[in-house]
């Protein structure tokens, strides 16, 4: 239908917008990807913001991309409804980390854990609302061993 083809030609555009937001990268440069419902997609290297796609109705702040881009002669787009934005959300992260992921390899390598997990012994566990007191805390009552 023709709201399906308009929803999809907005979603193409911010898309194309955030994949310009891409910079060149070395090593140990980190990317952080961020959505926030109602404030868009966000992009960031080494925790500085590199713009922010998929604002709902056109809202924008200061180092945001902003919706002259007429490198094709088109109009950017805004999204009109979270529903839109939470699509783009995840048509974003999807390159990444879904079914059909950019790189399987890197994929894999950006779930991993960078360190095993740690077990905890159960004497340091906080065992509260089991009826067991917890070593070294005192709330006041006497708990049966």
């Amino acid at each position: 239908t023709a709201d399906e083809d308009e929803f999809k030609k907005r979603l193409q555009v911010q898309i194309k917008k955030f994949n310009e937001l891409y910079r060149d990268v070395k090593v140990g440069d980190r990317y952080l990807l961020q959505y926030i419902p109602y404030g868009g997609i966000s992009l960031f290297l080494n925790g500085e913001c590199l713009g922010t796609v998929g604002q709902i109705g056109g809202r924008h702040e200061s180092n945001d991309v902003t919706d002259n881009d007429d490198n094709d002669g088109e109009q950017a787009l805004e999204l009109r409804s979270i529903y839109e934005q939470q699509q783009l959300a995840k048509t974003i992260y999807s390159i990444w980390f879904g079914e059909y992921a950019f790189s399987e390899s890197m994929k894999n390598e950006l779930l991993t854990p960078l360190h095993p997990p740690v077990e905890v012994p159960p004497e340091m566990m906080n065992t509260q609302g089991s009826g067991e007191a917890v070593e070294g805390q005192d709330d006041g009552e006497k708990h049966e061993e």
